[in-house]
């Protein structure tokens, strides 16, 4: 399984050596700094705790997994949409659209969420 995206100090080449020095418990598997979240996904999909505690001080980085968990179909429609718009030229307006970081607070958790 792949991360959510690719990740400066991602950890997703090294996982084997990793996880061979954290035991399999049946309490909680704290990761404190989720970033792409291949240790997350490895965790998860190898049923390696009873329960998982992610976190990040990336805001909009938990935004976009948390958008992704509560309302995927709503992202992945604003994404084709970008993909779309992307595709017919629109992509100069995008652009200048996603840099322009006044309009960030307003933009609601699935618009933030496809812009990251």
């Amino acid at each position: 399984m792949n991360a959510l995206c690719r990740w400066v100090g991602g950890k997703s080449a090294i996982l084997d050596q990793i996880f061979a020095h954290i035991p399999r418990t049946n309490g909680r598997l704290f990761i404190p700094f989720l970033g792409g979240g291949s240790d997350a996904l490895h965790a998860v999909a190898n049923k390696w705790a009873g329960g998982y505690v992610f976190s990040d001080t990336n805001g909009e980085l938990i935004n976009a997994y948390l958008t992704l968990r509560q309302d995927p179909d709503r992202l992945f429609t604003v994404l084709r949409d970008y993909e779309r718009e992307h595709a017919e030229g629109y992509s100069e307006a995008y652009y200048k659209a996603a840099r322009n970081v006044k309009c960030w607070p307003h933009q609601t958790s699935i618009a933030s969420a496809a812009r990251f």
